[in-house]
């Protein structure tokens, strides 16, 4: 492993610790490089800022590992997963999510976005529904899902990952029922 990505992984356990002893928005930069033997420079130079790192952690850790090659066949697992890590790192995700709320929100969006903009791309292989529509549709999915997740984790993650997954998989389900029907229909109108 590349010494950058020590460093990182060191800076992320630093945080992590001192997310069980106080709230991130009161976590400061030299707080976190003492944690892990380093100085503030150091930090700065693998992380702009503190929220930086944050988003650093939420992709490493948590999308991008299980984000990676999902299809249709396997995004409810793949959802599951992340939920399963949040849970297992509750304190922090509670904490983190809590206090840098609006951040880790317009992060957790764009990404949700750009893979349902991806999803909804590869369902309308027509092109019936333009650009505009698709982008609106994936932005009011990637608010859903996002928001559904920030509630379930402020809530303090009481129902189980497994229970979310699959009621999520059954709205998109129906969803993407409801919306080939629609256009069935007005194609064959």
């Amino acid at each position: 492993m590349p010494e950058s990505t020590l460093t990182k992984k060191a800076i992320t356990k630093s945080l992590k610790k001192l997310t069980k002893e106080k709230p991130f928005d009161k976590i400061v930069i030299s707080e976190i490089a003492d944690g892990c033997g380093i100085n503030r420079q150091t930090f700065y130079y693998h992380f702009k800022d503190k929220y930086a790192l944050l988003k650093w952690i939420y992709s490493t850790e948590y999308i991008e590992p299980n984000m990676k090659d999902v299809t249709f066949e396997n995004w409810d697992s793949r959802i599951l997963k992340i939920l399963d890590q949040l849970k297992a790192d509750k304190e922090f995700s509670i904490n983190t999510i809590k206090h840098a709320n609006n951040i880790l929100i317009t992060f957790f969006i764009e990404v949700a976005e750009d893979l349902f903009e991806d999803a909804i791309n590869l369902l309308d292989e027509r092109n019936v529904v333009d650009h505009q529509t698709r982008k609106f549709f994936a932005r009011f999915f990637a608010y859903g899902l996002c928001g559904m997740i920030t509630e379930w984790v402020l809530g303090g993650m009481v129902e189980e990952p497994k229970t979310i997954s699959n009621n999520l998989k059954l709205l998109l389900d129906s969803s993407e029922k409801a919306a080939y029907q629609k256009m069935h229909n007005e194609l064959n109108s």
